[in-house]
């Protein structure tokens, strides 16, 4: 086995045929970890990052895992410092991120990515591995082998919500607690006096337009605490709209919004992936948030999500 490290964005891409199908044979299979969430990450992040990402292949050639890192500059206690980090983390974007490795081949690959890694530590000073899934086959692995070594490590637990979709819109209801369940048959009931429409964004060609409303429904929001909101940030706009186009080419994208005539009231932005609906960003109209638009929403999304066979609506 030999452990290769890219560090220009053009053998980066040059993975793109051979990244997502490791992926679906691993035990790290996220959305968060495909190609193209972090190529689109990348591009629109990665001014003044330098690309870490190590690459395993058996003698033959074959692909075995992938460490998808990058180096950062930063502060610690007044002093400049290098943090190595998965690609995909520091924008407060990605979830569920991790080593990518073919499944049985963990207990190979990962000692020597860190053995790697280690080799390079004139390259970094501090790694900081955010968002690894308590039931990665990796975790355990890492921690054994930081041990070993004699590495300093602190962890930190952070809770994910996860909600299991029950078969059938009414069965899904009956499991809201009684205050819920009024609250979203009142908005459906709204909807449907006002009368109002729920869409699902299907063309490219409307896909900017989208775009623009959610970005400024999200910010209004905001601005009436007298913040800008995450979308006043150039790059998370860049960010969305460049992977909103690889993921709405896929079937994957799944955004939604309410409207009323010519007024779009609410729009929730999110993907399916794996059988698995992920809730990303919505905002909603201000001026119309007594009739609970986008409770209406986030509620028709779940019947269309049900309806479509998806079992897993994640926060």
């Amino acid at each position: 086995m030999r452990v290769d490290c890219i560090s220009s964005a053009q053998e980066f891409h040059a993975l793109q045929s051979e990244w997502n199908a490791l992926l679906a044979a691993s035990r790290s299979d996220s959305v968060f970890l495909t190609w193209e969430w972090l190529s689109a990450w990348w591009e629109s992040y990665g001014a003044g990052k330098q690309l870490l990402v190590l690459v395993a292949r058996e003698d033959q050639g074959m692909l075995l895992g992938i460490a998808p890192l990058y180096v950062e500059k930063f502060r610690l206690m007044g002093r400049k410092r290098r943090r190595l980090r998965f690609l995909g983390d520091g924008s407060s974007d990605s979830d569920y991120l991790d080593f990518v490795i073919l499944r049985g081949e963990e207990e190979n690959v990962l000692p020597a990515f860190l053995q790697q890694l280690d080799r390079l530590k004139s390259d970094w000073d501090v790694a900081q591995w955010n968002e690894i899934p308590g039931t990665s086959p990796n975790l355990a692995l890492l921690r054994g082998w930081l041990a070993r070594q004699g590495w300093f490590f602190r962890e930190e637990e952070v809770p994910c919500g996860v909600v299991t979709l029950r078969e059938g819109w009414e069965g899904y209801v009956g499991s809201l607690k009684p205050r819920f369940r009024t609250a979203v048959r009142a908005s459906l009931r709204n909807l449907q006096q006002w009368p109002g429409r729920i869409e699902r964004l299907g063309e490219e060609k409307q896909r900017e337009a989208w775009l623009r409303t959610l970005f400024e429904l999200h910010g209004g929001r905001w601005q009436l605490r007298g913040q800008h909101g995450v979308f006043a940030d150039p790059r998370k706009r860049e960010f969305y709209r460049r992977m909103s186009q690889a993921f709405l080419a896929l079937g994957w994208l799944h955004f939604t919004r309410c409207s009323v005539h010519d007024s779009v009231l609410a729009c929730q932005f999110g993907f399916v992936y794996r059988n698995t609906y992920c809730q990303l960003q919505e905002g909603f109209d201000t001026a119309s948030g007594h009739a609970g638009p986008g409770i209406a929403l986030r509620a028709a999304t779940i019947r269309q999500l049900i309806e479509g066979g998806v079992r897993q609506y994640d926060f």
